[in-house]
């Protein structure tokens, strides 16, 4: 499928039959997306629950070629907590998904953050065509910290693009994407804003004023800067209009 969540599928193989060997496949799917997820439908016979793979192969040949964006870019945000771990802005964009906040890898806002609201950003190396957006939550515990917020993309100052999620209850599970799915932009922007909506999270989860996040990656495209030669050709042009007018 292309949520995450798995909500709705594009494809779906049924329930197979716990005699299919040591091997399976799946040929001829001929469908586009981006999940895929293997579920058990039942307890075994020993009434266990697990799923265990030595291997998984999915093959076929990515539709759309993004570069995460925002491994490259600058992040901050509104305030650090003081811990052992440093959970500064940087650490959403390091490349390193480990869930433990004890791992050093998690970025978190200081309790009880006051100012211009709870925010999280990064700013991108360049204007950019955005086509996702992915935040992962921490894993170990206090996943309420990604709830209650506003995802933001802005062209200098101005808000080009932005969407409430969780707002009022919920809160983000391991992986939260946002996604145009045909290939485009969502919009064109240099900087992604995280914040929480009135600088809390929800009730139902605790009603804290935290931002936590494990990872962000931003998938796009940095729209290329005009050359020189054709800025040239532009002034040019400007000059002759004048001369006429």
């Amino acid at each position: 499928g292309n949520d995450p969540t798995f909500a709705s599928s594009i494809y779906d193989s049924g329930n197979q039959p716990d005699t299919a060997g040591a091997s399976i496949g799946f040929s001829g799917i001929g469908t586009v997306a981006r999940y895929v997820r293997v579920q058990r439908n039942a307890l075994s016979n020993h009434g266990d629950g697990v799923i265990s793979l030595a291997e998984i192969d999915v093959l076929g040949s990515a539709q759309f070629s993004f570069a995460n964006l925002a491994a490259s870019s600058t992040a901050t945000q509104s305030s650090t907590l003081s811990n052992s771990a440093n959970p500064t802005a940087d650490k959403a964009i390091d490349g390193i998904f480990d869930p433990s906040f004890g791992a050093g890898s998690t970025t978190h806002t200081a309790v009880g953050d006051t100012g211009d609201g709870v925010w999280w950003e990064t700013s991108l190396a360049s204007i950019s065509d955005i086509n996702e957006i992915a935040l992962y939550n921490r894993g170990d515990c206090c996943p309420d910290r990604l709830s209650n917020f506003r995802v933001s993309i802005y062209d200098g100052a101005t808000e080009v693009w932005g969407e409430n999620y969780f707002e009022g209850s919920g809160q983000a599970g391991d992986i939260f994407a946002i996604q145009e799915d045909t290939g485009g932009a969502i919009a064109t922007g240099d900087r992604v804003r995280i914040q929480l909506i009135d600088d809390h999270n929800n009730a139902d989860s605790g009603a804290n004023t935290v931002l936590s996040l494990r990872e962000v990656e931003i998938f796009g495209t940095a729209v290329p800067e005009p050359s020189a030669a054709l800025l040239t050709g532009l002034s040019a042009l400007a000059l002759m209009r004048r001369r006429r007018s």
